[in-house]
């Protein structure tokens, strides 16, 4: 609320000091209105200034161009109203007076508006929507100013005894530049997302509305020698500083981002696109009419221009189409890129985990010692046997290796992990393809041996085993002789499930225990 109150405060002071400017211009006598004119002017003119310039030095990026070039206006306005009533008062030298320099000053001004208000397309992100509204406004701008300059202008000025074009345009250029301004900030209002608040935006609309008809009101004057009124047009002038001088301050409160890049400026120009091109294509004949019937330069060149600007939207079009085409490939060539990597890393992480998966399921049945398998592997490896109707039988040789705890006692664990291990190195070995073997347990191990004839084929390979141990073992520098006891089971005479057969095996192997070991007992 307080920050509603603050502007409102400063609108009121503006149309203050404008009415204490009339009134003090008003009762001021004929021999000092002069000088009086020349003060309230500079002041107002010159508190514009330290605004902008106060503006100026707080802010930075593209906002403090923004105002920089309204600062560089101001003075250069200020500049030119000060030549202009020294030249009115005749106390410049007489050279400076002819050359009229203070229109070179006040063309600055208004060419500072321009470039201000064109430095607005840099933070915008989508330019093209830019684009397409600026030569929108331009279409119908151009077709505007060619209606008013016959049905308006060339009627008044072509009425002067010492008409000539150059010296139309000369006192109209002022006008013309402050019309284009006003025309694009008017039709910024229909826009969805605008550059400023309305606040602004109408403050900026109201001060070059103000400066825009008192420079034309003074370039007819000059057009027809009638100058009684121009020290009322310095009011209006100075009272468009004024504002000017408040909208600058508003964008300086207003937390405006103005970071390239980054704003959004929303122009639905696809929207009425039949519409515009029907407008386009009627201005085209409207000003083609109007050429070949009063064969007027203005008109042509007017006429040039809409073409030049329907062409250049064309091209704009194509340009963007094209831009777009290679976005898509672009980006679908990015995709597909993506895509690619994606299941090649996928695939990758496939096979990882493929090869964990197996690692861990190769760990969970084998023994981490031995490499052998362990105790869940054979007993799944026993229930497939006995699941299967094509296997008719199978041996299964229960081993224990004879006295090992006293080697463990004696030598150490290390000792008796070696041992383990070079044990099962050699019956790994010893043992024929078709047969399979686990270690149960710490010293015990269990044989499966398929396609055996007979029992006494058995008996004799269980032989060969005990014969197999009478080599020793060399386990870091000591040689360690070793026996083992061995129960043996065959299936399905001896046991029909694994938990039986297991047992009978084991029993069996107690029994060679039993009976003095290093031997092998088949039930």
């Amino acid at each position: 609320m307080s920050y509603l109150k603050h502007k409102k405060i400063g609108l009121y002071l503006v149309l203050l000091y404008s009415i204490m400017f009339t009134f003090v211009y008003s009762y001021s006598i004929e021999e000092t209105r002069g000088f009086v004119l020349l003060c309230l002017s500079s002041i107002g003119i010159l508190l514009s200034l330290v605004i902008h310039v106060l503006i100026f030095l707080k802010t930075d990026g593209v906002k403090k161009k923004f105002v920089g070039f309204f600062t560089v206006g101001t003075l250069s306005y200020f500049i030119g109203n000060l030549l202009w009533q020294l030249a009115l008062q005749g106390q410049l030298f007489e050279w400076i007076s002819e050359l009229e320099l203070y229109r070179v000053f006040y063309l600055v001004n208004v060419l500072c508006y321009v470039s201000a208000f064109s430095l607005l397309l840099l933070p915008i992100k989508n330019r093209f929507s830019v684009l397409y509204f600026v030569l929108d406004v331009l279409m119908a701008y151009t077709s505007v100013i060619a209606l008013t300059w016959v049905y308006l202008l060339y009627p008044v000025v072509s009425s002067i005894d010492e008409y000539s074009l150059s010296r139309t345009l000369e006192f109209l250029i002022n006008p013309a530049f402050q019309s284009i301004v006003l025309f694009f900030l008017i039709s910024s209002l229909l826009i969805k997302k605008k550059f400023f608040p309305n606040s602004i935006l109408l403050l900026y609309i109201l001060s070059i509305s103000i400066q825009f008809v008192a420079d034309g009101m003074y370039s007819f004057s000059q057009l027809f020698q009638n100058t009684s009124a121009d020290h009322y047009l310095v009011i209006a002038w100075t009272l468009a500083l004024l504002l000017q001088g408040a909208a600058t301050y508003l964008l300086y409160d207003e937390t405006i981002p103005f970071t390239i890049g980054q704003n959004i400026f929303i122009y639905r120009d696809q929207s009425h696109e039949i519409s515009r091109n029907v407008i386009s294509a009627l201005s085209i004949l409207l000003l083609f009419w109007l050429y070949t019937n009063q064969s007027d330069l203005v008109i042509g060149i007017s006429f040039i221009g809409l073409i030049a600007v329907i062409f250049t939207r064309q091209l704009l079009s194509s340009l963007q189409y094209r831009h777009m085409a290679n976005s898509y490939q672009h980006v679908s060539k990015h995709l597909e890129q993506m895509v690619q990597f994606r299941t090649n890393e996928l695939k990758q992480k496939n096979e990882e985990l493929e090869r964990t998966f197996s690692r861990l399921e190769h760990m969970a049945m084998h023994d981490q010692l031995t490499g052998l398998a362990n105790r869940r592997y054979l007993k799944e490896k026993l229930e497939s046997l006995v699941l299967k109707t094509s296997v008719t039988s199978f041996a299964l040789v229960f081993i224990d290796i004879d006295e090992f705890k006293m080697i463990n006692d004696r030598y150490g664990h290390t000792y008796g992990d070696y041992l383990l291990k070079e044990f099962s190195k050699r019956l790994k070995k010893f043992l024929p393809e078709t047969s399979f073997i686990a270690r149960q347990s710490g010293d015990e191990f269990v044989i499966i041996l398929e396609g055996f004839s007979s029992k006494a084929e058995v008996n004799q390979w269980c032989e060969s085993l005990i014969s197999l141990q009478q080599k020793p073992y060399e386990v870091y520098d000591e040689m360690i002789l070793l026996t083992i006891s061995a129960g043996v089971a065959i299936y399905p005479d001896h046991a029909k499930t694994v938990h039986e057969l297991l047992t009978v095996a084991d029993h069996a192997m107690y029994k060679v225990k039993d009976q003095g070991k290093n031997d092998v007992h088949l039930v």
